[in-house]
């Protein structure tokens, strides 16, 4: 079921246009049916084309923040997020549709990142830019592996294209070429994380995913099961297996709430880290050439952001609040320069919790930050 966009109405025509004005909905059931030609980048203000359709799809889960022995709430994160935004004004044209929830059931999570795998890779398929409001930190999980798997199948596609115009012998149906194809994805990396299947033998060291987690904590941990604590080492295990480099940047480190064990799992990883004390507008500056560094050496860029990464102060309602935290000024900063790249393919937004927000600070500020988002999207996919 779709969100209700309404909200305030200060007279007709498009300087009076806000939020709730422009969005677009569809089901997301709707999503396969639609061809290149039926969904165009019209804006939703004028008629004018625009580069950059965005889509926003609620990712409503907190199974793995319970898992992890967090506050439960998440689940309920999309919807107020979004009800926070249905007032903002709007200045620029935009393309916007929201395909409404993906649903955890209880106990489902596994189930719900195989539909969520998929669902994000039809999203990058119809060419939006997917902005995804979570729900616990266990949504990084299937981000990451349905931009893996998009490129992956763009891979293999433009493989078959040469092989069918080679006459190769080499067949593109092969299991290991049309794995995706065969709808078994994520079936093949639940067998990687149980150590039940040898890494296969296509390998994809041509993708190069930056995956930057702005962020108090590493979510490294070890677990035989999905948490929200987890979702970057499956990550890591998976792309050894498919042979896909594994780019780690983690932006807001806290000292305090990663033990010693996750700072040796991030060694090993090689995770390029920033901690929380070094991200001062001033402080940056002497640590700004690894982020520069970091986007130089990958080619798609999955981008994410935990609200505990906010002092309690600013942001109440999440799962693990943090004393310190970073500014909203800083990750403005940030943000600015990844998005500059013109190499982010999704972002998501995790762990806001409105059991625990104080006069919807956290919502707001979760609301602040898609705003932004989208309108980094819309200017640098504009040039």
């Amino acid at each position: 079921m779709t969100f209700n966009w309404t909200g305030r109405s200060d007279g007709d025509g498009i300087l009076h246009r806000r939020w709730h004005n422009i969005v677009k909905t569809r089901e997301l059931n709707q999503l396969q049916l639609i061809t290149q030609n039926e969904e165009d980048s019209s804006s939703h203000l004028s008629n004018r084309k625009v580069k950059s359709k965005m889509a926003l799809l609620g990712l409503r889960t907190d199974e793995g923040v319970n898992r992890n022995q967090g506050r439960l709430g998440a689940v309920e994160g999309p919807l107020l997020i979004r009800k926070k935004l249905a007032n903002i004004a709007v200045h620029d044209d935009y393309c916007i549709t929201d395909f409404g929830d993906h649903i955890c059931e209880t106990n489902q999570l596994e189930h719900f990142q195989e539909e969520q795998i998929k669902i994000v890779t039809n999203l990058l398929l119809k060419k939006y830019h997917p902005i995804l409001l979570g729900g616990g930190h266990e949504i990084a999980f299937g981000n990451a592996l349905g931009l893996a798997g998009y490129l992956i199948k763009d891979i293999n596609s433009n493989s078959g294209n040469q092989m069918d115009a080679k006459k190769s012998s080499l067949s593109y149906t092969s299991p290991d070429r049309n794995m995706y194809e065969n709808d078994d994805f994520f079936q093949r990396c639940q067998n990687i994380l149980q150590g039940n299947l040898e890494p296969i033998s296509q390998q994809f060291s041509e993708i190069k995913i930056g995956i930057i987690n702005i962020d108090a904590h590493f979510d490294l941990r070890e677990d035989d099961r999905s948490t929200s604590g987890t979702p970057f080492l499956q990550i890591a295990s998976v792309f050894q297996a498919l042979g896909i480099p594994f780019h780690y940047c983690c932006l807001g480190i806290n000292v305090n709430s990663n033990t010693a064990k996750l700072f040796e799992t991030a060694k090993q990883l090689a995770v390029t880290v920033i901690k929380d004390e070094e991200l001062s507008p001033n402080s940056f500056l002497d640590r700004k050439d690894l982020l520069v560094d970091f986007i130089k050496n990958v080619d798609h860029i999955y981008l994410s952001i935990d609200l505990d990464v906010f002092s309690s102060m600013q942001a109440p309602g999440v799962s693990a609040p943090s004393a310190k935290g970073i500014s909203l000024e800083m990750v403005e900063i940030l943000l600015s320069l990844i998005y500059q790249s013109k190499k982010v393919r999704l972002v998501d937004i995790a762990e806001l919790n409105p059991h625990y927000d104080i006069d919807d600070r956290t919502a707001q500020l979760a609301a602040y930050l898609v705003t932004q988002l989208t309108k980094l999207q819309h200017i640098y996919q504009q040039k």
